[in-house]
């Protein structure tokens, strides 16, 4: 048999399949990874629903200077930490099996976006593959938080929608609509996809029929579960989502830029876009944020990092090159990808109280589609598309380096937790949050209250240097503590994706830095770590009249997105 007759009698496996399995063969390697960031909160309401199903938020949680309800704590519905309770039972929350556990989230956004980039591009691998080789999924892929399951949930509806779309094939938009039920009560922001998939539906000028009623039952659902959080803490706990948010507003100019830097943090290939003859109007966009990027350098230390001068173009540059390619191709397809990507990227960077990865999360396949569909239609650059995979690669190993950088940031609390562990000491009081702040409460030890601050003499109090939430003690308790050691956790890979202490890169909240992430090793070893202060006698005179001692004012919570 001839080669060509023996490479066409070759299975072929199919571009959902083969993502899928590319996935998670990409994911193995981090299914040991220490829990991280916002995945302490979800393991400690998934307990919640272990012991109370119908109360999920029904207890109080110390996630920032002093115990608060859940209620307020964490505006967001609660299917991820249902999903967590269930797993629970196997898993015991055990870092490798609750990580398995997520895998067919991870894949089920691979297979989907194959799909869809299969009935809406000519040539769907590079599309499809972009989506899911940039640092914003790989990493977010090997955390435990609500944002990759949220992913799947979309891309389930939005792939069930364009099923709907063909002829004889409308009852689809039930499946649909359940996938959007689903990804509302995994995070609010997934009832977005009810009017994205309305508009599309109407601008294909179909027939009202009974399968209309399918865009009622997210709502629903929704509102059935907003009136239910009214009976159990007194507000209609979606309502009091978006009230934070619209408080968050930041400045759009500033903003801006921020999130320009993030979508080309969180997905890379936009970099190469350069090489391929793009559009006057994308150039001048990423000329303007260039400008910009140099401009705020005198006004914003934090931003003078050689990141944000290449990052802040290249996520404008995607953005200009989107906005060309569906202004080129002007049909109901380009208005669906626009809406979702151009709606995803408002929320993120002008509604969520802050600019992070995963709220980008959604943006990351419509741009490559949308993208890929712009140089399809040029005949002079279809052939570089062609060769977009051979881009690709760099950027799925610097993916896969950041991940790994990440699991070393998150190892460091659980070694840190773990110094703790080993102290033969009774009282053992921490500071510091995310995964360090799961690792001691299961060691025994207990959150520092800045209301509470008497400690007993010979406890030891722990404070992990990055961290949300960390500030010094009032003045009494610091002139009795003494400090016993310091404890630094080396990551082997010199990258930053959340610095509290250095205040240059975040991948989980710009507020640390308007940067995704930053390469340098001194920033890698010096941001992770615990110091270790035992708590002397007090004196007699226990009060001062300095603010340090004073309980701090109640902050209200940042609502994670």
């Amino acid at each position: 048999m001839a080669r060509a007759e023996r490479r066409r009698a070759a299975p072929r496996i199919p571009l959902p399949a083969a993502l899928a399995l590319g996935t998670v063969a990409a994911l193995l390697p981090f299914l040991g990874k220490a829990y991280h960031i916002d995945d302490t909160i979800f393991l400690r309401m998934a307990r919640q629903i272990a012991e109370h199903p119908s109360r999920p938020f029904d207890f109080f949680y110390p996630w920032g200077m002093t115990p608060l309800p859940a209620w307020l704590l964490y505006l967001n519905p609660p299917l991820d930490s249902y999903y967590l309770a269930a797993v629970g039972k196997l898993a015991r929350e055990r870092e490798f099996w609750t990580h398995l556990a997520y895998l067919p989230f991870a894949a089920a956004c691979a297979a989907f976006s194959g799909a869809i980039a299969r009935r809406l591009c000519r040539d769907p691998l590079p599309a499809a593959a972009a989506a899911l080789v940039g640092p914003a999924f790989v990493v977010s892929a090997t955390n435990v938080m609500a944002d990759v399951p949220l992913l799947a949930f979309w891309l389930a509806g939005v792939w069930a929608l364009l099923v709907a779309a063909e002829p004889g094939r409308e009852g689809w938009l039930w499946v649909s609509a359940a996938a959007a039920s689903a990804a509302a009560m995994t995070k609010y922001f997934g009832i977005s996809l009810v009017p994205l998939s309305l508009v599309y539906w109407l601008a294909l000028k179909r027939r009202p029929s009974v399968h209309w009623l399918s865009f009622l039952a997210a709502p629903a659902v929704l509102a059935a579960w907003s009136f239910y959080t009214k009976s159990q803490c007194g507000f209609h706990h979606p309502l009091a989502s978006g009230e934070f948010a619209l408080e968050s507003l930041p400045h759009v100019l500033p903003q801006g830029l921020v999130t320009a830097s993030f979508v080309g943090g969180g997905s890379l290939w936009p970099i190469a876009l350069l090489a391929t003859r793009p559009s006057k109007a994308a150039l001048a966009l990423a000329a303007a944020a260039l400008a910009g990027a140099v401009l705020t350098l005198s006004s914003v230390a934090a931003a003078a990092r050689p990141e944000w001068l290449i990052l802040a173009p290249a996520g404008a540059l995607l953005v200009g090159e989107c906005a060309t390619a569906a202004i080129s191709r002007p049909n109901a397809e380009s208005l669906l990808l626009t809406l979702w990507l151009f709606g995803t990227l408002a929320f993120a960077g002008l509604v969520n109280w802050t600019v992070n990865e995963r709220a980008l999360l959604p943006a990351l396949l419509p741009a490559a589609i949308l993208v890929a569909r712009g140089m399809e239609d040029d005949e002079s650059r279809r052939r570089l598309l062609r060769r977009w995979g051979w881009g690709l690669a760099p950027v799925l190993l610097i993916s896969l380096l950041l991940a790994a950088a990440d699991a070393g940031q998150a190892d460091a609390g659980r070694q840190s937790a773990a110094v703790a562990a080993g102290d033969p000491v009774a009282k053992k009081y921490y500071i510091g949050h995310w995964g360090f702040q799961y690792y001691m409460d299961r060691a025994g030890a207990e959150s520092f209250n800045y209301r509470r601050q008497d400690l007993p003499e010979g406890a030891h109090l722990y404070v992990f240097l990055n961290s949300s939430s960390v500030m010094s003690p009032g003045d009494a308790l610091r002139r009795r503590l003494t400090l016993v050691r310091l404890f630094q956790a080396v990551n082997p890979v010199p990258a930053v994706l959340t610095d509290a202490a250095g205040l240059s890169a975040g991948f989980y909240s710009s507020s640390f830095g308007p940067v995704p992430f930053s390469f340098s090793r001194r920033r890698s070893r010096e941001s992770n770590g615990v110091i270790v202060q035992s708590v002397g006698p007090a004196s007699r005179t226990t009060g001062s009249s300095s603010p340090a001692s004073r309980s701090p004012r109640r902050r209200r919570p940042r609502a994670r997105g």
